[in-house]
Parts: C-alpha cells; structure tokens; sequence
C-alpha cells in the first residue's frame, strides 16, 4: 500500500495502537522501528530508524537487534490487526536459545511476530551487503524454529488496499 498502513484508522484506533494492544505485560520497554519517527510521537515510545533504510523489515530487526541491551528481542509488525495476546504469549513462552523463534500457518512463515538473538545481526549485515533483503533467507542461515498457528486470522496481514478493504468489511470492532 501506498499510505502508513501503521497509521490507518478503524473505530478510533490506529492500526499500530490494535497491535500495540494485544501485547502481554508491561510496555514500557516497546520501541517503534521506522524511517518517519515523527508520525508516531503521539504514542509515547521510543523510536528508532533503521541503519539500512528503506530495504523493508530485514533493516528494521537489524535496527531494533543494534539498538536492544537484551540478547532476545521480540518484533511484531504493525500489520497483523488480528494478532491476539495468546499468540504472541505463546512465542514469548516457548522461545529457548533459537536465534529465530517464529510463527508458520497455511499461508507460510511470520518474521514478523518473532523473537530474534542478537547473534542474527553479523549476519542480517551480510545478507544485506549481499542485496538479501528477505528475512525468509536468514531462516536457513541460523538455528531457527517455528511454531504452528492453528488460528490463520491471527496471522493475516494488511499488504494491499483489497486486504484493508476485506479488513474493514470483516471487522466485528
């Protein structure tokens, strides 16, 4: 999509406040990854931008991995409205020592509902030094695991104007 799909509104609420929400816990520790941190002030997180900008979310976990004191973070994209606080309990809980810990459905891999090490960053710089961009290819590069999502709504994303559309008509907020 063209526009910020973090920013797109549905009852009030962007869509990045609706993510926001379903995490566990505390958030004080949330940081947003983004090349426009102005845009999102308003929430009263810490922003951070990428090193590598605008080569999509490989630059964003590089960023946010650079930037963490902790040796596992957690990322989750601002494009899942439908992402509920049991799922992203259920990575936080079972993450051991992967270096990628994610989620997979019918409709494939989530990098974006993860917890990363930092042991991933030297090789986040290589891939994108090499012009790999895609986090699917770091899978293979790392120890990795992922953990089957029973619930395929949880999992969908808003990538284009027909998803937020469907979005929209769907939604039962």
């Amino acid at each position: 999509m063209r526009q910020n799909k973090a920013l797109l509104k549905i009852n009030g609420e962007t869509l990045i406040e609706r993510v926001i929400s379903a995490i566990p816990g505390e958030k004080e520790s949330i940081k947003i990854v983004t090349n426009s941190p102005d845009e999102y002030v308003f929430l009263g997180y810490r922003t951070i931008s990428d090193i590598f900008p605008h080569l999509g979310p490989i630059s964003g976990v590089h960023a946010g991995l650079v930037d963490s004191p902790l040796l596992y973070n957690f990322f989750l994209a601002c494009d899942l409205p439908f992402i509920s606080e049991a799922v992203i309990q259920t990575v936080q809980e079972k993450h051991t020592d992967q270096d990628i810990l994610g989620l997979r459905s019918r409709r494939g891999l989530e990098p974006l509902c993860a917890v990363y090490s930092k042991r991933c960053i030297p090789l986040i710089e290589k891939q994108i030094k090499r012009g790999q961009h895609s986090l699917h290819s770091l899978f293979e590069l790392v120890k990795s695991d992922f953990i089957q999502v029973s619930d395929q709504k949880a999992l969908a994303n808003l990538n284009t104007p027909q998803d937020w559309r469907q979005y929209l008509n769907n939604s039962t907020d």
